[in-house]
């Protein structure tokens, strides 16, 4: 007879897993409001490289300042391909049960990602199914 503990953990460990794997199944669009921010701190970076602010040479800095800025955006992009409502509900769980003991927490997390998963599965498992019929 497995434990309420183990059950929780298994069941919460499996709603993350099929979180992620949910991601190959369709990019959505790159998150503007996190591309927009990349943009204006690498334009304040670009305005003290400009000015001579900073403690490199203008070309290192104004390098580094355009790397940051597509690292900053690739990695917008990779986390906006995930499930959206997975990530939202993971992330409502991390703020709902940051005190509450680790039984718990999984208990109400798989709870709460239930609707996430069952939505974006659907529509995931649909999308790869149109894929395999295609080709």
């Amino acid at each position: 007879m497995q434990s309420n503990q183990s059950r929780a953990l298994r069941h919460a460990t499996a709603l993350g897993a099929l979180c992620a794997l949910l991601a190959s199944g369709g990019a959505l669009a790159a998150d503007t409001g996190a591309s927009a921010s990349a943009q204006a701190r690498y334009l304040k970076e670009r305005a003290v490289c400009l000015e001579g602010r900073s403690n490199q040479d203008r070309a290192t800095c104004l390098k580094e300042a355009g790397a940051a800025l597509a690292e900053a955006q690739a990695l917008a992009a990779q986390i906006a391909a995930f499930p959206q409502q997975c990530m939202r509900a993971d992330r409502a769980s991390v703020y709902a049960q940051w005190d509450l003991p680790l039984a718990e927490a999984l208990q109400r997390e798989g709870a709460a990602g239930h609707a996430a998963v069952v939505a974006e599965g659907l529509a995931g498992a649909i999308r790869s199914r149109r894929r395999d019929q295609d080709q």
